[in-house]
């Protein structure tokens, strides 16, 4: 049998009330508004992000506190006698950048002066050891640079230059290799605290 246009849309609209009243009756409690009509209280945003800028600073900060707390005694090589020694960093500058190398993406620069003591000659490192005064033989300033690759949360030395010291020098190259082949010339023996986490 087929309907008339009247009973269809009869039924249409029986069917119409019949949805009405699923939705006004379907239970809404757990519904969320979301974006910014949710009115429920944010959870903080966590900072997971390596942040290269950060770790530099901390980097370079804990090499320059371990330089200005160092009090080394060292062999003298050139005169077989022994020394103390004493260091001050200042007026460091610190910049990191982004480059188009693939391995080296992030590079950090650090800059700065250290003023160096020594003390005149012991004949043994016991004598040197138990010296009350600090007896100065000589003094300089050294100025540095050095430039930092930074891979896996880790800085590395990538080279550097050192100018001044006794002689007034003009700039000289830096490698964390030419450091540790000397580990205590001077300015090396600074230079040991700030060859990198990942050169050592």
């Amino acid at each position: 049998m087929r309907l008339s246009y009247s009973h269809t849309g009869g039924y249409l609209m029986a069917f119409a009330k019949v949805c009405i009243a699923v939705v006004l009756t379907f239970p809404v409690a757990n519904c969320k508004r979301s974006g910014a009509f949710n009115d429920s209280p944010q959870s903080p945003i966590v900072q997971t992000a390596d942040d290269p800028a950060s770790s530099f600073d901390a980097f370079t900060r804990r090499a320059a506190e371990a330089t200005n707390n160092a009090n080394p005694i060292n062999l003298n090589r050139w005169t077989n006698k022994w020394v103390k020694r004493r260091f001050k960093i200042s007026e460091m500058k610190m910049d990191v950048r982004k480059t188009d190398s693939l391995v080296t993406p992030i590079v950090g620069i650090v800059s700065y002066l250290v003023y160096i003591e020594a003390t005149i000659d012991y004949a043994t490192e016991a004598e040197a050891r138990e010296a009350q005064r600090f007896v100065e033989r000589f003094h300089c300033t050294y100025e540095l640079k050095l430039r930092y690759g930074y891979k896996d949360g880790k800085w590395s030395l990538l080279d550097g230059t050192q100018a001044g010291g006794i002689m007034n020098l003009a700039p000289l190259n830096l490698t964390a290799e030419t450091i540790k082949k000397e580990p205590e010339a001077i300015p090396n023996i600074v230079l040991m605290e700030w060859i990198g986490d990942a050169a050592r």
